[in-house]
């Protein structure tokens, strides 16, 4: 089960990112193919990560109903638009497919999921209900860090770090 649900306010983090788009279903796609083009960029300029990779899902609508045949539907046909990235010590440069880019600072609602990336929609409904039981607006992006690696554990031990900023 994740932890508590929190408030914290995060400082603005830098990072190497590169924005796709993809379904569901080529998520895990588009992050293999992010990782290593921003991967093979810090390698050729000499540096090295500075904190968890991540994924910044941009435009959420957190009215939207995901349950039923309907919501199913919806979640299958619906394309994310995402940053995918790997914070940096400094801001540099990018290439033609890497961006300098950043997660915003502010105010957001953390939460730690434990367990495979499949069952995150629960999280993500615990806070969304977290946040409407606290009357907290939420913005219309959501942050994943990616705490270990899939590679090296197994998936009830992944763990992700659930990051929704809330609209000021």
């Amino acid at each position: 089960m994740p932890d508590n649900i929190e408030v914290v306010h995060r400082d603005q983090q830098v990072s190497l990112a590169v924005e796709c788009r993809a379904s569901i279903f080529g998520i895990p796609k588009a992050m293999a193919n992010a990782f290593n083009l921003i991967t093979v960029h810090m390698e050729q300029q000499g540096i090295r990560p500075e904190a968890p990779s991540y994924t910044l899902y941009k435009y959420v609508v957190w009215d939207t109903d995901t349950k039923g045949i309907t919501g199913f539907v919806r979640m299958i046909m619906h394309k994310w638009d995402m940053q995918i990235g790997i914070p940096v010590r400094e801001q540099i440069a990018g290439n033609d497919r890497v961006i300098a880019a950043h997660i915003p600072a502010g105010r957001y609602l953390r939460t730690l999921h434990r367990g495979p990336y499949k069952t995150l929609g629960r999280t993500y409904e615990r806070v969304q209900k977290y946040a409407r039981d606290q009357g907290l607006l939420l913005a219309n992006y959501m942050v994943e860090r990616y705490l270990n690696d899939p590679h090296e554990v197994s998936q009830a031990q992944l763990e992700t770090e659930v990051l929704i900023p809330l609209a000021e």
